[in-house]
């Protein structure tokens, strides 16, 4: 079940951590797609430090879901995830947690980034 109102966004600039989430690559797949970006050449241009990412515009918020620093041989054993954009902390993150408990998925939020300390 791929969301609908969410725009891929190539290349997002000036994003930054907003928290942490717990939940299955399964789970993000099957409610926003598969991975924007993922495989060898991904992992090269983000220095080893990201399997795979997924990058969206949601009105004015930039939001983005990556493995960081993960290091697994696959994002499918992945379970921690990076929720950063822009745009206030709860609601970047709020908003990923809110669309992977409608869809009947298993999800925690593990960490949310306190204001001013990450814009």
């Amino acid at each position: 079940m791929q969301h609908d109102t969410l725009r891929r966004v190539d290349r997002p600039n000036g994003t930054g951590y907003k928290g942490l989430i717990q939940t299955s690559y399964g789970a993000l797949t099957r409610v926003f797609g598969e991975p924007h970006r993922l495989g060898e050449d991904w992992i090269k241009q983000s220095d080893g430090k990201t399997n795979a990412e997924w990058a969206f515009q949601l009105g004015t918020m930039i939001i983005t879901i990556h493995d960081f620093k993960e290091y697994k041989s696959a994002p499918t054993e992945v379970i921690n995830w990076h929720i950063g954009g822009k745009g206030a902390p709860e609601q970047v993150v709020g908003f990923i947690n809110r669309e992977l408990q409608k869809a009947g998925e298993e999800t925690k939020v593990m960490h949310l980034q306190q204001h001013g300390a990450n814009k």
